[in-house]
C-alpha cells in the first residue's frame, strides 16, 4: 500500500509513512516498543483516567493500530490478560497484554 508524501508530493511506502506519523517501526511494519513505551502508549486509551483498560478502550487501541475484529480481538485481548476476572486490565496486568499485542496489535515489544 502506498501513502502520499503530502511534504514531498511523492509516494512513500506503508512502512515509511508509519515511520514517520508512529516513530520506531520496523521492516515487517509492526511497531517497536519498550515496555515502558508500550504501558504509556495504552494509557493514551484510559479515556475515563482509572489507569485500567476496559474492554471498549482495549477495542479503540485495536482500532487504532489498524487491526479489523475489533470486537472479538478485544474480549480475547481482555481474557488474556485479565488475571482477576474483573472485566478490566489492571496497572499490574498490563505486562500480560504484550504476548496479544505483538500477535493483534502490531506491535513488536523490545528490550
Amino acid at each position: 500500500m502506498w501513502w502520499l508524501n503530502a511534504e514531498q508530493g511523492d509516494k512513500i511506502g506503508e512502512v515509511q509513512w508509519c515511520q514517520k506519523k508512529c516513530g520506531n517501526v520496523s521492516e515487517d511494519g509492526k511497531r517497536e516498543l519498550t515496555i515502558k513505551e508500550f504501558k504509556k502508549w495504552l494509557m493514551k486509551f484510559d479515556v475515563d483516567n482509572d489507569g485500567r483498560i476496559s474492554k471498549s478502550e482495549l477495542r479503540q487501541i485495536i482500532k487504532a493500530s489498524g487491526g479489523w475484529f475489533s470486537r472479538w480481538k478485544a474480549s480475547n485481548g481482555i481474557k488474556a490478560a485479565d488475571r482477576d476476572g474483573n472485566g478490566f486490565v489492571d496497572g499490574y496486568e498490563i505486562e500480560n497484554l504484550i504476548h496479544f499485542a505483538q500477535k493483534e496489535m502490531g506491535v513488536r515489544i523490545i528490550p
